[in-house]
């Protein structure tokens, strides 16, 4: 079995169809981000010949291959199918991609799926729940798993600024991969890192065109909200508390993989707490009630995932004489149809760097988020939003204009 890069793979499958086509064989062409290309309709026997031995060179033992050995973004060799009809992904985090990339070749689901999610994501309906694995929670059915007969596991990490060992991840996925019998591949889940994993796994799956039209798109607008924001004068960025948990009385700092909007968007997340895990590896440090006051922060951003929260933080006395409150300026993060900050961390946050940016820096980041979120669902999972769904999806937040 050969070993092969991320480059010398792009560049193997694009060998492998241009020698169909020198051959007279029907074979589909593969792109990728690092300028590789499979011969077109109009190249010649002769150039896709050459474009065949380039492929070779690189290491490629022949078109035919039914398996390729890859080095994944945790530092493990991965010996995976050339062709992957069926995917499962290991950790909720993973799907919104998956599903973005290649949504008829998902066979499971890790978590019930909400009927919002459903609207929007139709693939994801009648999709069996095989369980998952979230930082030290384990909900696996691995007979189901199994049962389903995927291709290929994907799994993805997120770390955090004062931590990037990702050991723990590649134990993790040599675990899942030696009792599914399953290859797994695991793919860099952070904000930044969401244009590379969307053309890596979009090769992985097939879908090569897919995987740069959306890594495009996402560069385009990170790009965008991360030089609006970077005019801000520092004496007009925004502080801010992240409320999640028990209450509101649980956090994530700056430079946590579940705050990773936050920072880009340039806004202060004010808590100091120890550590990055929690008490359960998912985040979600306990705070005091004393500890947020002192902080007395310009905004609270409350999880989506605990929506009584927004309603107990803008009626309690015990938070009445936070400036974020006084002022009116707490908000909740949209969930649908997959979290937009977090809970879990995934794909969607390019969308959540768009509003939350506009809606903290409106002078700086000009933005139509309505148009942009109309065309995120279309773009991503070929759905149609209306500016009735967008007004229910944003709620209780200020409506758009």
């Amino acid at each position: 079995m050969e070993m092969y890069s991320r480059r010398q793979f792009i560049e193997f499958l694009a060998a492998a169809g241009a020698g169909a086509a020198a051959l007279g064989v029907a074979g589909c062409a593969s792109g990728s981000s690092s300028g590789s290309s499979a011969a077109s309709s109009a190249s010649s026997a002769g150039s896709a010949a050459s474009s065949a031995s380039a492929g070779a060179s690189a290491g490629a033992s022949s078109a035919s291959a039914a398996e390729v050995t890859l080095t994944d973004a945790a530092g493990r060799s991965v010996t995976l199918p050339t062709t992957v009809n069926k995917v499962y992904c290991a950790i909720p985090t993973a799907e919104a991609l998956a599903f973005a990339l290649a949504p008829e070749k998902m066979v499971g689901v890790v978590n019930e799926i909400s009927d919002n999610t459903k609207k929007y994501v139709p693939a994801t309906e009648g999709l069996p729940v095989l369980g998952g694995w979230m930082g030290q929670v384990a909900t696996a059915n691995m007979e189901a798993i199994i049962s389903a007969a995927p291709d290929l596991i994907l799994y993805c990490y997120g770390s955090s600024s004062a931590n990037a060992d990702v050991s723990n991840y590649a134990s993790a996925a040599d675990q899942i991969q030696s009792d599914a019998g399953v290859p797994v591949y695991v793919f860099d889940g952070n904000l930044a890192k969401t244009p590379e994993a969307f053309r890596t796994v979009g090769e992985l799956l097939g879908v090569p065109d897919r995987g740069e039209e959306l890594a495009a798109y996402v560069e385009d607008k990170l790009e965008a909200v991360a030089a609006a924001v970077a005019k801000v004068p520092a004496d007009e960025v925004v502080t801010c508390y992240y409320a999640e948990g028990e209450g509101g009385l649980a956090t994530d700092p700056a430079g946590s993989s579940h705050t990773q909007v936050i920072d880009w968007c340039n806004v202060d997340n004010i808590a100091v707490v120890d550590g990055f895990a929690g008490p359960k590896g998912q985040g979600m440090i306990e705070v005091s009630m004393e500890e947020v006051i002192s902080w007395n922060p310009q905004m609270i951003l409350v999880a989506g995932s605990t929506p009584a929260n927004y309603d107990l933080i803008t009626t309690d006395s015990a938070w009445a004489e936070i400036d974020a409150v006084k002022n009116g300026k707490v908000y909740q993060t949209p969930i649908v149809p997959f979290g937009w900050f977090d809970r879990p961390p995934n794909t969607m946050r390019v969308l959540g760097c768009q509003w939350f940016a506009n809606l903290v820096y409106p002078d700086y980041y000009k933005a139509d988020v309505r148009a942009d979120i109309k065309e995120f669902f279309e773009l991503f999972y070929g759905s149609k939003i209306d500016d009735e769904g967008i007004d229910a999806i944003l709620a209780p937040n200020p409506t758009l204009v």
